[in-house]
């Protein structure tokens, strides 16, 4: 018997992060291929709440949920906290969902993760696992660029190692990007933390 192409998708659970890799994730069921979706049960619930409609290829996309333990609404208002909470947390579940999966059926094996840039762990899980995984990054190059450069940023003294500016001014990374002013780099949004985990 053939083996049926399953893939597992992890999207980082934030806003501008599932609706890409959802949108990924319709594009491959088009082309026959199994995805297994994997939400957060907080963002699973809210996005089943906002889909309208069903695109071609929809039979061949499960929606699986995974309880983050952010139990208190408080907790997921704070960045630093939820993270570490997922880091803790995810890992572990996502091995026992892929061993579930994987043992539920012979032919349809997970065979490939492709993972939000920014939820490392499931790289990390794929990796340990021995799955083949890819990283997908929700935002443009104009944002990535710099985040590739950060080990030379710090070494010519335009930030420190937490990711700060140290000095204003405008710097060019390169001759093909435009000049950045160094105290508004895009991951002074996002955390700086969380970038230079990603770096790791």
């Amino acid at each position: 018997m053939n083996k049926q192409w399953h893939v597992l998708v992890i999207p980082y659970p934030g806003q501008g992060h599932v609706a890409p890799l959802l949108k990924l994730t319709t594009k491959i069921a088009e082309h026959g291929v199994k995805v297994t979706f994997v939400n957060t049960e907080f963002i699973e619930a809210k996005m089943m709440a906002s889909m309208l409609e069903k695109s071609e290829g929809w039979s061949l996309i499960k929606f699986v949920s995974i309880l983050d333990e952010l139990e208190h609404g408080d907790i997921r208002k704070d960045f630093e906290k939820s993270r570490n909470t997922m880091i803790r947390v995810m890992p572990g579940k996502l091995k026992d969902l892929i061993e579930n999966i994987n043992q539920s059926s012979d032919n349809e094996q997970i065979r490939c993760v492709i993972s939000d840039v920014n939820a490392q762990w499931g790289l990390k899980v794929a990796q340990k696992m021995g799955i083949p995984s890819a990283a997908f990054v929700t935002y443009g190059p104009t944002i990535l660029a710099p985040q590739f450069h950060i080990t030379k940023l710090i070494e010519d003294g335009i930030i420190d190692t937490n990711g700060n500016a140290i000095h204003d001014g405008l710097i060019s990374i390169s001759e093909e990007n435009l000049p950045w002013k160094a105290n508004e780099f895009p991951w002074s949004f996002r955390g700086h933390e969380e970038v230079l985990m990603c770096m790791a």
